[in-house]
């Protein structure tokens, strides 16, 4: 075994008193085999190995200090012992999402966590395999996994979604996840909650709730429909109501619970219409069909339309309310096919050939400059071209709008914004 190095106490991984490990996005987004406790191990050897990872293999940990980087607080070794030990025998499959890795082309590989592992005298021995230890020095691309706010989950499910959102965190969305990635990423078998509305009561909204009101940001799940089927979720993104100093009150934690509103959303809608209002309102909405139906991908603009039309009393406005509830399902409509556009040119893109792909990107990084927006450049050059979910933003990427001038036979499939619309009102009324 390669000579063991002991890392310091003080780590330049640690800000003030939160402790933040730079993870891979390979390593975030892998398949979900291990249980929370093995997932929090795994984070907390990486982060006491990461100042000595670029010079050995070989490390070492006081079981103690191992303890309190998990929080964990029980007397029961044999746990612990089981949980890190598994590390080194379960294998996952790294980087799901086909990122490209240091700015090679897509790849994904499987290997276990570490090679290998024992205990003596107080300290856990450990050591990377040479291929893992490539892939996490030093990462071009990587989420920050703040270790205190992983002590806190008590689900797996949430701390594994938790580590998918926070490799986005800059960004303010996630990708779009195709449900079976969703599965894999999170752990869920695919003979587990096979109907979409138990996943989301079960998995989604548990693990949605748990991030909201633990952890360092706040997210909002939002899903992709091909006509009235969920085939894809993604996620919004913000720093929590805890790190921007807004104090949670009942009402948030109901809306962040049951609705999956972001805390920051909340906050600004509670203000501007009262505590009061905002729980008598998510009441009604609770109530409406569209809720129930599932037709509604925007919870938090549907609530505010709510709460605006609250402010009409009498009988005699009944008609204009309905009339403005229509409006913002058509306006909803619209920010709806923008984000089925996005998907399905993503897919469509997706199923074409290597070379095909290689000459829209060339065309578009030299041809198209006048649909180029601020990330255009970084994605075609060195982020995953038309691999990145993000080219297909229309403020971020804009190869919709190239697609549509220099190959609009690609784009023929896509629904226009009117036949969406049809199809929208057909399944809501």
């Amino acid at each position: 075994m390669d000579k063991v190095l002991e890392r310091k106490e003080s780590s330049h991984l640690s800000l003030g008193n939160r402790q933040v490990v730079k993870k891979h996005v390979a390593a975030i987004h892998c398949s979900n085999k291990l249980s929370l406790l093995e997932r929090r191990a795994s984070n907390a050897l990486l982060f006491h190995a990461m100042p000595s990872l670029k010079k050995t293999l070989s490390h070492k940990i006081r079981i103690a200090e191992l303890k309190s980087l998990l929080g964990f607080n029980s007397r029961n070794h044999a746990q612990l012992k089981r949980a890190i030990i598994r590390l080194t025998e379960v294998t996952v499959r790294w980087n799901l999402c086909g990122d490209k890795i240091d700015g090679e082309s897509d790849e994904w590989f499987s290997a276990s966590l570490l090679a290998s592992i024992h205990h003596k005298d107080g300290y856990v021995f450990y050591e990377y395999s040479g291929l893992v230890q490539s892939m996490l020095v030093d990462p071009c691309m990587y989420g920050k996994i703040n270790l205190t706010v992983q002590s806190k989950f008590r689900s797996g499910y949430a701390l594994a979604l938790y580590e998918n959102c926070s490799r986005y965190r800059g960004l303010g969305q996630t990708r779009s996840f195709d449900l079976d990635l969703f599965r894999e990423l999170l752990g869920v078998g695919h003979n587990t909650y096979k109907k979409f509305s138990e996943l989301r009561k079960r998995v989604l909204l548990p693990a949605v709730r748990e991030i909201n009101t633990k952890a360092d940001i706040s997210i909002e799940p939002l899903v992709v429909r091909s006509g009235r089927k969920v085939v894809a979720i993604k996620f919004t993104i913000t720093d929590s109501a805890s790190e921007v100093g807004i104090d949670k009150k009942a009402v948030h934690y109901q809306a962040s619970s049951v609705l999956g509103i972001s805390d920051t959303e909340i906050a600004k809608i509670t203000r501007r219409f009262g505590k009061d209002r905002v729980s008598s309102a998510i009441k009604q909405l609770k109530k409406s069909q569209q809720y129930k139906s599932g037709s509604v991908s925007n919870i938090g603009a549907y609530l505010r339309a709510i709460l605006k039309n609250e402010r009409e009393e009498g009988r005699a406005h009944l008609k204009k309310k309905v009339m403005e509830i229509k409006d913002f399902l058509d306006k909803d409509a619209r920010i709806e096919h923008e984000r089925y556009e996005s998907g399905a040119a993503f897919e469509l893109c997706r199923k074409l050939s290597s070379s095909e792909k290689r000459k829209i990107e060339t065309d578009f990084l030299k041809k198209g400059k006048e649909f180029h927006r601020r990330n255009t450049k970084a994605i075609l050059s060195r982020g995953g071209g038309l691999g990145n979910p993000i080219l297909y933003d229309r403020d971020s990427g804009g190869v919709i709008a190239f697609l549509r001038a220099y190959r609009p036979n690609l784009l023929a499939p896509i629904l226009s914004l009117k036949r969406f619309m049809e199809k929208k009102k057909l399944s809501i009324y």
